[in-house]
């Protein structure tokens, strides 16, 4: 009997098109839900979609789905916004 494969954990077309089916369905999804939501245009900063209110407010969708809030600070750092009230 001859010896079995080992098999190769490298991924093949079929994985790179699953992930591709999936990431388009994941921005298809937010999309909508920033639509919903009257976010308007997103513009895409540092590899996310940001939702400009003004220049130092936005909003992004988070994985989850969630509305997340932030500001940026005199300071020049980003800082996150809930409920309305400012984090320290």
């Amino acid at each position: 009997m001859p010896p079995k494969m080992v098999g190769t954990i490298l991924p093949t077309a079929a994985d790179f098109a699953d992930a591709e089916r999936y990431a388009r369905r994941v921005a298809r999804d937010k999309a909508r839900a920033a639509e919903a939501l009257g976010l308007g245009q997103g513009r895409v900063v540092a590899g996310e979609v940001r939702y400009y209110s003004d220049e130092l407010h936005y909003a992004i969708i988070g994985s989850d789905m969630e509305l997340r809030r932030f500001e940026i600070r005199a300071d020049g750092h980003e800082y996150a916004v809930r409920d309305g009230r400012r984090n320290p």
